[in-house]
């Protein structure tokens, strides 16, 4: 029977806590242990994407085929459609109450440490709890500590790569730029913004609210229409209620002002977003060049130690640093990979945003402002 390991989360960001519960896992599940987040659209609140989320991941010494983007992190079929449900253990690993959450929702799940011989997925799956908090001096951070603090104006960049450091374990002036830049914009973008997490959501449902009392109105006058074969006419009078039912329904004053509150809205949160768009293209475009730079000092350093190799007194010594440069370098094209990745994903949404739906927001915007002052709407 195979055993393999699950690790969902949001990993916003991936800090030293996540690597210990993954190791903790990993202890229990054995080396077929992945960590599994999504790829959702970045908000303010959550500003790393997966090829973030992987960068860091990788740098926490993860191996990247470990890491999978999933479309939920309840229902991880990415990972589970490729072992055999007959044959394989799956242990999911949960916080405290996360945990709960699922064995109360479901027989199917049970804690791993009240079972001794352990049934396939088909049957069951088994959750080791897990705190993923980071601990430093004594004090607990969450992820939305470790957010605050890198993106908080109040601190300096000196503080803020001293905590970086003891946040992540370790120091890369690429990722270090990376987030402080995206939490900082996110920090910005939310000063001017009531209630940044909710934009999406509020403009839903007032447009949802919009839509129904439309759809109101189109009902109340369906049901009055008469039906009958065309050019069929009772009566003067019948022909002119005809008339009068036929006609477009104009929206209301009231209709109209709710249209262009949510328009506005969206084309407010679109421009937040479209900032935070152009600052990791600027972004990009320093760190890029800066990890380029290290390969490349990477590279010049293997080719440095060909001398040493060549010497049998240093080649021992010379092929374990060789092989931690060329591990390292793999690494580095890894990364490299993946923010160029990034950087395209950003440069697509920058474009979407300024070419397409900025531009939308403000034609409808307008159209509706025509509207009202030229008096087009209902005065019922």
């Amino acid at each position: 029977m195979k055993t393999i390991g699950i690790y969902p989360s949001q990993f916003q960001p991936p800090h030293q806590g996540h690597l210990k519960a993954y190791k903790q896992l990993r202890h229990v599940a054995g080396p077929d242990t992945f960590v599994v987040t999504t790829d959702y659209d970045p908000t303010l609140e959550a500003a790393l994407h997966f090829g973030d989320k992987e960068q860091i991941l990788t740098r926490h010494g993860i191996d990247a085929s470990h890491i999978r983007k999933v479309r939920s992190l309840d229902n991880p079929w990415e990972i589970l459609e490729n072992f055999d449900p007959n044959t394989t253990i799956v242990i999911y690993a949960l916080t405290q109450r996360e945990a709960i959450k699922k064995e109360q929702s479901s027989k199917y799940y049970q804690p791993v440490s009240s079972v001794d011989k352990k049934l396939p997925f088909k049957h069951a799956a088994y959750i080791l709890p897990i705190n993923d908090n980071l601990v430093y001096k004594n004090k607990v951070y969450t992820s939305k500590n470790i957010r605050e603090a890198l993106g908080s104006n109040r601190f300096s960049t000196k503080n803020k790569q001293k905590w970086f450091k003891h946040f992540f374990g370790w120091f890369d002036l690429g990722l270090f730029e990376l987030l402080k830049n995206k939490y900082e914009n996110a920090h910005s973008a939310a000063d001017g913004i009531e209630n940044p997490v909710n934009i999406k959501e509020e403009l839903a449902k007032e447009i949802c609210n919009i839509l129904n009392e439309l759809m109101s109105s189109s009902s109340t006058f369906s049901a009055t229409t008469t039906m009958g074969p065309p050019g069929q006419n009772n009566n003067s009078n019948t022909s002119t209620n005809q008339t009068d039912n036929n006609a477009p329904t104009l929206p209301t004053l009231a209709d109209l002002d709710k249209q262009k509150k949510a328009i506005q809205t969206k084309l407010d949160a679109d421009k937040n977003e479209l900032q935070l768009r152009n600052k990791n293209v600027i972004n990009f475009r320093k760190t890029l060049p800066l990890k380029t730079k290290e390969l490349s000092g990477t590279s010049r350093s293997l080719a440095a130690l060909n001398p040493s190799l060549r010497n049998p007194e240093t080649k021992r010594q010379a092929q374990s640093q060789k092989n931690s440069l060329v591990k390292n370098r793999e690494l580095g094209n890894k990364k490299l990979s993946s923010m160029k990745t990034s950087n395209d994903w950003e440069k697509d949404r920058q474009q979407s945003l300024r070419n397409d739906q900025i531009p939308d927001d403000k034609d409808t915007l307008s159209n509706l402002n025509k509207d009202i002052s030229s008096g087009n709407y209902s005065s019922q």
